[in-house]
């Protein structure tokens, strides 16, 4: 009786300690920044579902960030993407302004911050990580159900602005459509962006920290992209190395 007692008593603060290591974890920028990857595509449109497959693979190497941002501009085709909304538009609109396009479409891909029209016949080892002098290292550090980033100060030079953004991603979304250009279709979708949430801009001469506000659900990734002070343009990126298990 009292060896089986102490078995309990072993597993169950072994069991304990799993649990608080799940609960904590943290991530470092690399000194060889990750390749900042954004799909701006939709369930209701007919073209994406390539691109889609596309930003799918990037799963393979672990310094690219891939983001894919569905719009809700082709929800009046008779299909509502259920993860499109319309501040992931807005960036879109945005990001067209900054680029000097005409117009936004399906899909887009930008890498590292610049216009990707070749994006089907580039690799996942073709794609080249940001090259940005003086870019804020960042340290992404989850307790519990907390997500905080702490971005270095720069004291190289007159300060720049900064601007940032965090995003909450999820793989293996499988949705069957039935309206619109996709009806019939089985899409998956990976690298989602559930949560898309701005950060105020900043002087690199000063250290901030922010907290991303929304919990992490199960499955789920949560990212720090710093920018340009447009918002748009990446100058470094983080992703939380664990993943919400529940």
């Amino acid at each position: 009786m009292v060896l089986h007692l102490k078995s309990i008593l072993i597993g169950l603060l072994c069991g304990i300690s799993g649990m608080a290591w799940a609960q904590s974890c943290s991530s470092s920028s690399a000194q060889r920044p990750m390749v900042v990857v954004e799909l701006y595509t939709s369930q209701g449109c007919s073209s994406c579902p390539p691109a889609d497959r596309w930003l799918s693979l990037l799963q393979a190497r672990d310094d690219v960030l891939a983001m894919a941002f569905h719009v809700n501009y082709w929800n009046h085709l008779g299909w509502k993407d259920p993860f499109a909304t319309a501040q992931t538009t807005e960036r879109q609109v945005r990001l067209k302004a900054v680029l000097g396009g005409d117009y936004v479409y399906t899909p887009q891909v930008t890498v590292n911050g610049a216009d990707e029209r070749g994006w089907s016949r580039r690799q996942a080892h073709d794609l080249q990580p940001l090259k940005v002098r003086g870019a804020p290292t960042v340290v992404l550090q989850r307790q519990g159900e907390t997500v905080t980033a702490q971005v270095s100060a720069s004291a190289a030079g007159a300060p720049l602005r900064w601007a940032g953004y965090w995003v909450v991603l999820q793989d293996a979304q499988n949705t069957r459509v039935v309206a619109g250009e996709n009806a019939g279709r089985q899409l998956r979708n990976d690298h989602v962006v559930v949560h898309y949430v701005p950060v105020p801009a900043w002087s690199s001469a000063q250290a901030p920290n922010f907290k991303l506000a929304a919990a992490l659900a199960p499955g789920q990734r949560a990212a720090f992209v710093v920018t340009q002070d447009n918002g748009i343009v990446p100058v470094q990126a983080v992703l939380l190395a664990c993943a919400n298990q529940g």
